[in-house]
């Protein structure tokens, strides 16, 4: 005779899917509005929380009032986020216009396919910009320098740098160099896009930590190209620890287009 049943998984809770929901479709959509309708919406969804507790004690009031808590808080984030971007002294050069920045190295560089020289694409952070290149904006729309010394900020940016110069920067690395500013979508979630004018500048070199992982990377990528053969030898740094510099452009496409790109996203804990 079988014992009783195990109940514990003969049910499934799905309270917190259209929290989930909410949180997703707000994200999605808040590239696409301003920070005032942003701040409208979270008062609206504040609005009818308030309104809704009297009657939270009602069959499903509790999720939709998690899912109104949940609209409110993204909302009220994303036009935060949105009105620094907007407000960033980097976004007022943005427009082509070349200008000398201090920046933090944020990740690895990365190759871009493409035809011509080798480039780089990197995350960085922009800690200060040149002031005579901060620009107000006259009744007539004519911008002009009215700045001098050195703006301090805080600027998420994306940056693309040729591989002759830039090839040895590491996470964590402070430089200072010339780029040309260009404006991106808000669905970018950075303030501008940045072109490199010039060599990268030591400012402040990387922790020991990020000079150690460097080495492991470099000295991982020279023992790969003296024992496999192309494309072998680019892809099993990519595999071990995420290191895609060396990495074919036409296998990393087919990578892409496989759907295993994950596989030299971070390490090769994942291709066991």
């Amino acid at each position: 005779m079988s014992g009783p049943r195990d109940r514990r998984w003969s049910w499934l809770d799905l309270r917190l899917v259209p929290v989930a929901a909410a949180v997703w479709v707000v994200t999605l959509v808040s590239a696409l509005l301003t920070p005032g309708v942003l701040l409208v919406l979270a008062g609206a969804a504040s609005l009818a929380a308030v309104l809704l507790v009297p009657r939270r004690g009602a069959a499903g009031a509790m999720v939709l009032l998690a899912v109104l808590a949940a609209v409110a808080t993204t909302a009220t984030v994303a036009a935060v986020r949105g009105a620094a971007r907007a407000a960033s002294p980097l976004a007022e050069v943005a427009g082509g216009r070349t200008v000398e920045v201090v920046l933090e190295v944020d990740g690895d560089p990365l190759r871009v396919a493409g035809v011509g020289p080798p480039r780089l694409v990197l995350d960085v952070t922009v800690t200060a910009l040149d002031g005579t290149a901060v620009a107000d904006t006259a009744s007539d729309g004519t911008a002009f320098a009215d700045g001098t010394g050195t703006v301090a900020l805080s600027a998420g940016a994306v940056l693309f740098a040729p591989a002759q110069d830039w090839d040895g920067v590491l996470p964590g690395e402070v430089v200072r160099t010339r780029v040309a500013v260009a404006t991106v979508p808000a669905t970018e979630g950075v303030v501008a896009r940045l072109s490199a004018r010039g060599p990268p500048e030591p400012v402040e070199g990387p922790s020991r930590l990020q000079r150690a992982a460097g080495s492991v990377r470099d000295g991982l990528a020279a023992a790969a190209g003296r024992v496999l053969d192309a494309p072998a030898d680019g892809l099993l740094p990519g595999l071990v620890v995420g290191d895609t510099r060396g990495l074919d452009p036409v296998l990393e496409e087919d990578f892409r287009r496989a759907g295993l790109s994950h596989l030299t996203a971070v390490s090769g804990a994942n291709d066991s």
